[in-house]
């Protein structure tokens, strides 16, 4: 098995890209502001909020050991499960949710939908902080793909069982 230098590139930029948006959602969850959703100053988060930016940093750990795990040698002793469940599943939930978000850009910028899926008419404030999140969960997605199919089909293929 030869993991290739690029392939480790991209799986500890994963790893990185999973350590930024981990802390952007503990500094959120806990009262911090990082401007995605609504002007500077207009934003009240909820218990709901609050759980959901848990929930995202609970996950993104496990995208670290995902990513990890396909670089560092004990990627190839941990059981097989222990990494490709959060593995498939982060790739779904960042496929879908940066894929959701080039459509909704990609129905704005054309005229298509002007306020996106959701109908919203925010400032230019907001818009572009949008675009650059999704941007940036698009990034992510692209990543984390390519790291899962580096663990799965270099560093722990079936044929190895």
């Amino acid at each position: 098995m030869k993991v290739e230098k690029e392939q480790k590139r991209a799986a500890y930029a994963a790893c990185i890209w999973m350590i930024i948006f981990g802390a952007a959602h503990i500094y959120s969850a806990f009262g911090g502001y990082y401007a995605v959703s609504s002007d500077p100053g207009t934003h009240h988060a909820d218990s709901l909020e609050w759980m959901a930016n848990i929930v995202v940093t609970m996950m993104c750990i496990a995208g670290i050991f995902v990513s990890l795990a396909a670089v560092r040698a004990w990627g190839r002793t941990v059981p097989r499960w222990t990494v490709s469940i959060p593995a498939w599943s982060g790739c779904i939930l960042l496929v879908l949710r940066g894929g959701g978000g080039a459509i909704d850009q990609i129905f704005r910028l054309t005229g298509i939908l002007p306020y996106g899926f959701f109908g919203s008419a925010e400032s230019q404030y907001v818009t572009w902080a949008g675009r650059i999140f999704d941007a940036y969960v698009m990034i992510g997605a692209i990543l984390f793909v390519m790291t899962t199919r580096l663990y799965l089909y270099k560093v722990n293929p079936l044929n190895d069982f």
